[in-house]
């Protein structure tokens, strides 16, 4: 009885925890740094290095006990819809290209649905847990790529990024969108087009996952080869403010449709979205 009681202890502490991380309580940078800071010390205790969680309710996995309270269990609500849709294209024989993999919320789901993943992630920290995380779970069919993608192969981009794990690592200067982010630091990082990678590497993905804070449209202009020739799926992520800091405007994606052949439909409802509707969103991009 007492192991009983320990235990439903410990599930109201995480319960608990994991309220106080969507609350107003924690609206100024101090109090989130010290949240940070406690979770890390009692998911330490609670689950050592690593713990099971189940990611958007889909499949689970071993993710570092950094991650207890993060919420993924809610992973592909909000503006993060665009998830269910790429499990739902991807099959036994597809080719995913992740861009933008981040820590595997992505990559690690579609390695129980896809033949293979090639998971692009230049931020070094995030890149530091993918693949801790794909060593914890012992998954072999995804092949983690660091080099930036972009429209040109450049010996050097400025990137920006925190020294904490975050989905903002980007070439857009990130003290132009939000003066809440703190810690900011910009490298300069070798650029690769996706055509080059698929030419070098000679590959073709079935699926392409695009959430790259900015550089989204940099992306596709890199991938004008493989879009044209192969006609890939393609989910992909939105950014108005990062966009705009680059000198590009949302709206700019209906031109890669006409371009490419291809028509815009929102992952919340799959209805062919028009101009005024673009927002911060995921949207599937569907070969016509």
């Amino acid at each position: 009885m007492h192991n009983i009681n320990l235990f439903e202890k410990l599930n109201l502490l995480i319960e608990l925890l994991n309220k106080l991380r969507n609350s107003s309580l924690l609206s100024t940078p101090l109090i989130r740094t010290l949240f940070k800071f406690f979770s890390l010390i009692i998911s330490r205790i609670l689950f050592g290095r690593k713990k099971s969680i189940n990611i958007g309710n889909e499949y689970t996995f071993f993710l570092n006990s950094k991650f207890a309270f993060s919420g993924w269990e809610k992973w592909g609500e909000g503006h993060n819809k665009g998830f269910r849709k790429l499990l739902e294209l991807a099959s036994n024989n597809s080719t995913v290209f992740d861009v933008g993999a981040h820590i595997g919320l992505c990559s690690l789901p579609l390695s129980r649905k896809a033949k293979f993943i090639y998971a692009f992630e230049p931020s070094k920290v995030n890149r530091k847990y993918l693949k801790q995380h794909l060593t914890f779970n012992e998954i072999e069919n995804i092949k983690v790529i660091e080099d930036l993608l972009g429209k040109n192969n450049l010996e050097e981009v400025s990137f920006f990024e925190t020294k904490d794990v975050s989905g903002i690592p980007s070439i857009t200067d990130l003290s132009k969108i939000s003066t809440s982010v703190k810690g900011v630091k910009e490298k300069k990082l070798r650029q690769i087009s996706l055509d080059y990678f698929c030419e070098v590497n000679d590959v073709i993905p079935d699926l392409i996952k695009i959430d790259v804070e900015g550089a989204e449209f940099n992306v596709l202009e890199g991938a004008s080869k493989i879009i044209k020739e192969n006609r890939p799926e393609i989910i992909i992520s939105l950014h108005p403010k990062h966009l705009n800091a680059l000198g590009r405007n949302i709206s700019e994606i209906f031109n890669f449709c006409e371009i490419f052949s291809y028509v815009l439909l929102s992952c919340n409802n799959m209805k062919e979205i028009k101009r005024a509707e673009l927002s911060l969103d995921e949207y599937y991009m569907k070969p016509t």
